[in-house]
């Protein structure tokens, strides 16, 4: 465990485990470091896995955004990590930490980024006539409306009022509506039971997840509703290999919009979990750890 201080003054948790090359390992949203600890420890041998707590999540959750664009404010981040670790490194991002390497590239280059691993994000998140596969997918622009007024009742409240204090209701609301949101991540049914009803438990969620920042899940959510990010333009640009990595069975995120990604990138190539959502080391873990361990031992 360290932590790396940002050019904001404030302090990351960054876990560390293995020996070996350095790679930057970032997570999605409402996910921390932990997470990912089940997929690389078998790989810990040969590799030195470097894992953000993001901003706004696990030890890192009371590092509030002060950009009024949070993947920029991640780009930045990323930009310190590799700053503290002066040495060049492969990428892997899942979801949120993808779009967050996705526009630490559209910001920055990938210069010091030797190859890159795209887990089941798409380049552009909100559904237009002639995209499809963003976020939700077909069912998009109806459970999207629905965040939108949800995180309107929530901003009213300003980021540093007490959690406590906001109305019963509405504390219901915001976990009900992530519970929906990470049960989207999930691909079987008693996993989205599960999640849904420890959601419906505030005594139960608010201890797995941090409250005293809780508007930085607000933060997160609202910017990818309001600020509709697109990284296709900047995907043909993009010449370090890269493997796109889609769950076949996400309904995050359609997996049409990946294979487009690999479309759209010289130096790529598409890994298809077949019986995976969201999230291919869940529900598929041998094969993404051999999909892993080939992605490093090319690099």
């Amino acid at each position: 465990m360290t932590t790396i201080t940002l050019r904001d003054g404030n302090a990351l948790y960054v876990r560390e485990i293995g020996k070996g090359k350095p790679v930057l390992v970032l997570h999605g949203f409402g996910m921390d470091s932990s997470h990912w600890l089940p997929s690389l420890i078998p790989l810990a041998g040969k590799h030195r896995f470097i894992i953000p707590d993001l901003r706004g999540f696990g030890k890192s959750h009371s590092v509030r955004h002060n950009n009024p664009c949070v993947l920029t404010n991640y780009a930045e981040d990323i930009q310190d990590i590799l700053d503290h670790y002066q040495r060049p490194m492969p990428l892997v991002g899942l979801s949120l930490g993808a779009f967050a390497a996705m526009q630490y590239h559209r910001l920055f280059g990938f210069d010091r980024i030797t190859r890159y691993m795209n887990i089941d994000q798409a380049p552009h998140v909100l559904p237009e006539t002639d995209w499809h596969w963003g976020l939700f997918g077909k069912q998009g622009l109806g459970r999207l409306s629905e965040m939108r007024q949800l995180l309107t009742d929530l901003r009213q409240y300003g980021e540093h009022f007490p959690y406590a204090e906001l109305p019963l209701t509405l504390r219901h609301a915001m976990w009900h509506s992530l519970g929906d949101f990470i049960a989207s991540a999930l691909t079987r049914q008693y996993q989205k039971r599960l999640v849904r009803r420890v959601c419906r438990h505030e005594n139960i969620i608010t201890r797995l997840f941090p409250i005293d920042n809780w508007f930085a899940y607000v933060t997160c959510i609202a910017a990818y509703l309001e600020r509709d990010y697109d990284m296709r333009p900047y995907l043909s640009s993009i010449d370090i290999p890269v493997t796109v990595v889609a769950g076949y069975r996400s309904e995050m995120y359609p997996w049409e919009g990946q294979v487009f990604m690999h479309s759209q990138i010289k130096s790529s190539k598409l890994e298809t979990f077949r019986n995976s959502g969201h999230v291919p080391m869940l529900d598929e873990p041998i094969h993404f750890l051999r999909t892993l361990g080939s992605f490093l031992k090319e690099g």
